[in-house]
């Protein structure tokens, strides 16, 4: 599973250009392989519903109904509502649209 594919690229592109100063040779391809790298650690493996739907940048409603649908698997800890990570990751895979044009994938 490859977290670039749920990160927006504008953000990838943002992060590259405010890192850029502090690690010189910072780009798009090695902060993608990094965030893979470490994708576990950047990533828990619940989230809350708001995290999950800001996540995608859908509301929560819209999450939710998402869960209901059996799209995203979600579970009760507790008395809380949690997000499966991986069911979360899996969903944006399905999702991505492959890009009509070759090049950089991590950053247009």
């Amino acid at each position: 599973m490859e977290i670039d594919d749920s990160i927006p690229k504008g953000i990838i592109k943002g992060a590259v250009a405010v890192l850029g100063d502090y690690v010189p040779d910072l780009t798009c391809k090695r902060l993608v392989a990094a965030l893979r790298e470490y994708q576990d650690d950047v990533i828990p493996l619940t989230l809350t519903p708001d995290e999950a739907a800001k996540m995608l940048n859908v509301s929560r409603p819209t999450l939710m109904k998402l869960c209901n649908r059996g799209e995203i698997r979600r579970m009760a800890i507790g008395n809380k509502v949690k997000i499966d990570r991986e069911s979360l990751m899996a969903f944006i895979q399905r999702s991505v649209i492959p890009p009509q044009t070759g090049g950089d994938t991590a950053c247009p």
